[in-house]
């Protein structure tokens, strides 16, 4: 499916690389984020705000239909770790669990195209679609902690034991995988702005050293808000 993938792709920049057109320049925040879900490490909840950049470079056929390649620099969010903490007694407090952790960033390169159903309007609106291959990269490694985060020696009526501290770190590794985008957009002048769904598939694997490997699929799904300004 990859090589099926890769093999496409090419064929759409061979198409495009050297036609006349114009370039985009893009950028854009996640609205909403989420990564599927990690097993023990973590349930996918996204912990704090994903961006891109880049450039799309499109090429007019006809006056409704504008197709080309892209490509960007997409900063997932990060996940947050599986943890939870409670209280034993009077100023003390186990905590255990997973940290925050950076599941991976990608760089899609695509191919894209999209439809303007009117186009005599100063505002145009349109319907966009691409697909490429995904780039995955820069995964951290998940830590694991467990203890007691303070303690005094005014205590009554503690009824569970201290968590002995203990500390180690899985070292993971992420898979390059697909992306898709599916939205919609309007364009004034040399501005526009889009609504885009979008979703870079990977599988990470796991090494716990405790618990031994594993793998899960973590593709990160999410609705964007980008602004484009055409060159």
């Amino acid at each position: 499916m990859k090589k099926l993938s890769t093999i496409l792709l090419l064929a759409g920049l061979s198409s495009v690389a050297f036609s006349a057109g114009n370039i985009n320049l893009r950028v854009g925040v996640d609205a909403y984020s989420k990564t599927g879900n990690i097993g023990e490490y973590s349930s996918g909840s996204a912990e704090d705000v994903g961006f891109e950049a880049g450039v799309e470079y499109m090429r007019d056929f006809g006056k409704r239909f504008q197709f080309g390649v892209g490509v960007g620099y997409q900063k997932h969010a990060k996940v947050e770790g599986n943890n939870h903490d409670w209280e034993i007694g009077n100023f003390k407090e186990n905590y255990k669990g997973f940290g925050d952790f950076n599941v991976f960033d990608s760089v899609p390169l695509y191919v894209t195209g999209r439809f303007t159903p009117i186009v005599n309007l100063p505002i145009r609106p349109y319907i966009k679609m691409s697909f490429g291959y995904s780039f995955n990269f820069n995964n951290n490694s998940i830590g694991y902690s467990q203890g007691h985060k303070y303690d005094d020696d005014y205590m009554y009526g503690v009824s569970l034991p201290e968590l002995p501290f203990e500390a180690y770190s899985s070292s993971t590794k992420i898979n390059d995988g697909l992306y898709y985008a599916v939205g919609v957009g309007v364009e004034y002048s040399i501005f526009g702005v889009e609504a885009l769904y979008q979703l870079n598939t990977g599988k990470l694997d796991v090494n716990n050293p405790k618990k031994g490997s594993n793998s899960y699929d973590v593709d990160y799904h999410r609705f964007s808000i980008l602004f484009n300004v055409k060159l």
